[in-house]
């Protein structure tokens, strides 16, 4: 069996530590901040707190993808050395950085006919995104194949849940995905929207509370419905946040008593500057397998 590298692209949104922990190879995104572009390089050049407050002060963020040569870069060192990649990709519902990998690939696998190089569309965004290579990492550190692993992961690829909620929609109103009079009004009666990822890899707004109290029960109802056996639960689960790490540990409190096997393993991360890019300060999400989407 042929050894191979797992990678991701870093709106993966999984906890830092991890990429180590797990020996997943990031590839970074870029992001552009008041015109000046910088990598989104797990907070190397500027905390994730630091981003938040800047958004907050008025700072204007856009993003920017991987490009075919960057994955180039990225992989070819590791073909060199005999290995195999699986690349788990941002979702293409949010982002045709997978259609820039699958270039990539092609390209490769001209000058490297011997390696394989497998890629899977995560349908997917934040760390809805990121449990998929943490479970493949975990999975290959069983002893799985690459051709096994891929397989599980397309397999499963609908199993990955998202719910998310925000208590400032100033980022979504901005972005489109709400409009300005609902959004007016939202504000004055502290509507939070509550989103996922559909089957396409597309954020939706599923519903609306009152309130970001209400907004986290409707979340953990959610989470309720899509995992059959709370006292053996046990798969991979992130919560992210935006400038809300109180909130976050909340959530992750209420989830530890709900699901007891996950006490301690719920990874805590913000979101990164893509994903935060569109979402703002202010948001809050629980991330993992369950049982569908």
């Amino acid at each position: 069996m042929s050894e191979y590298i797992i990678s991701c692209c870093t709106p993966a949104d999984i906890p830092v530590s991890y990429y180590e922990k797990y020996d997943i190879k990031p590839i970074f995104f870029h992001y552009i901040l008041d015109g000046k572009e910088y990598n989104d390089d797990l907070e190397k050049t500027m905390s994730l707190d630091e981003f938040y407050q800047k958004l907050k002060d008025g700072s204007d963020s856009k993003t920017a993808q991987v490009g075919t040569g960057e994955y180039i870069d990225a992989w070819e060192p590791y073909l060199k050395e005999g290995k195999d990649v699986l690349h788990i990709a941002l979702g293409s519902g949010i982002s045709g950085t997978f259609n820039s990998a699958n270039t990539a690939k092609d390209m490769l696998a001209d000058k490297y006919p011997d390696r394989k190089i497998l890629l899977i569309d995560s349908l997917a965004g934040a760390a809805g995104y990121g449990v998929q290579p943490v479970k493949a990492a975990i999975l290959r550190n069983q002893g799985m194949s690459i051709e096994e692993n891929y397989k599980w992961l397309k397999e499963n690829v609908l199993r990955t849940c998202h719910w998310f909620y925000t208590t400032d929609l100033t980022f979504l109103i901005k972005g489109g995905r709400v409009s300005k009079t609902a959004g007016v009004f939202g504000k004055m009666l502290n509507i939070c929207p509550l989103m996922h990822i559909d089957n396409d890899g597309k954020i939706e707004v599923v519903t609306k509370a009152r309130g970001r109290k209400k907004a986290m029960e409707t979340a953990l109802e959610k989470v309720r419905a899509s995992i059959t056996d709370p006292k053996e639960y046990d798969d991979v689960m992130i919560v992210n946040h935006s400038a809300m790490l109180d909130e976050a540990k909340l959530l992750v409190s209420k989830l530890e008593e709900e699901y007891p096997k996950m006490k301690g393993k719920i990874g805590i991360q913000s979101f990164g500057t893509t994903i935060g890019s569109h979402l703002g300060p202010g948001t809050v999400g629980v991330f993992y397998y369950g049982n569908f989407r």
